[in-house]
């Protein structure tokens, strides 16, 4: 009961300050860049919009499409974890309250209509891109705070918690190529965003962490690949079978090498 309460007065005092702001300045809008409190705030007015069945800022909506635009900014992100000014333990936190923030903005934009359709499948792909354009970040400064508080930081960059938190991003990423499951749900635009979302980051992925399990990743491209009734994704999909292939040969390779002592 006191959930409820306290929920209402929220409610009611997000309206009674909302009534003399606009939309752009409750978005805070006129901020170069958002930190981790102003995603936050994006996050109660979306989902007070969607409480109060009101539209969602959009790419098809001329008078909130730069708000969406402000929500997947990259800058947003690269201005706090790409600053090596900035203290580790800084940077991780904040890229920590992203990370929990966005899989709740995430919630909020995957609502579906009568007809099991997304009411915003290109915003709803937009997002999942985000997330995984981020949660590079996310897991780099994370392994590099595990190390800088290691009593041998050499050896806990071979650390179990390491492989293991490496492995947490394969299979977050392993859930994009899931959403094939639910593809009729997409638009066509947000269809072919989607692909162009397994064409720009599972490269990067399998680039930067080669010696990850991409075992139950290939078996869900395979499947999806089967599944899938648009050309764009199932040709993604194919290509990461290969990557997963081709890496797998290479790793391969390189601990023959390594037995046999060659350098």
């Amino acid at each position: 009961m006191n959930y409820i309460k306290g929920y209402l007065v929220f409610i009611i005092s997000f309206l009674i300050i909302s009534c003399g702001e606009n939309i752009e300045d409750q978005f805070r809008m006129d901020k170069q860049y958002w930190n981790d409190e102003d995603y936050k705030n994006a996050l109660a007015i979306i989902g007070n919009l969607n409480f109060s069945e009101d539209p969602l800022p959009n790419l098809s909506d001329a008078n909130t499409v730069a708000i969406f635009d402000k929500i997947v900014d990259k800058s947003n992100i690269d201005v706090v974890t790409k600053d090596e000014n900035l203290g580790l333990v800084h940077r991780s936190k904040f890229i920590e309250n992203i990370f929990d923030t966005f899989r709740s903005i995430s919630d909020e934009y995957s609502m579906i209509d009568r007809e099991d359709k997304y009411i915003y499948s290109e915003e709803y792909v937009a997002i999942e891109k985000f997330m995984l354009y981020f949660q590079f970040d996310y897991i780099r400064l994370f392994n590099e705070k595990i190390i800088s508080e290691s009593d041998n930081p050499e050896k806990a960059k071979d650390s179990r918690v390491i492989k293991s938190n490496e492995q947490v991003l394969v299979n977050n990423y392993k859930n994009y190529i899931d959403e094939v499951n639910y593809e009729n749900r997409f638009s066509e635009a947000a269809k072919e965003s989607f692909a162009q979302g397994l064409n720009e980051y599972f490269p990067q992925l399998l680039e930067k962490y080669p010696k990850a399990d991409y075992s139950s990743m290939k078996e869900k491209a395979k499947n999806m690949a089967n599944k899938t009734s648009n050309s764009k994704i199932k040709e993604q999909l194919e290509k990461i079978i290969e990557l997963i292939d081709k890496n797998k040969e290479a790793q391969a390779e390189l601990e023959r090498k390594m037995e046999g002592g060659e350098k």
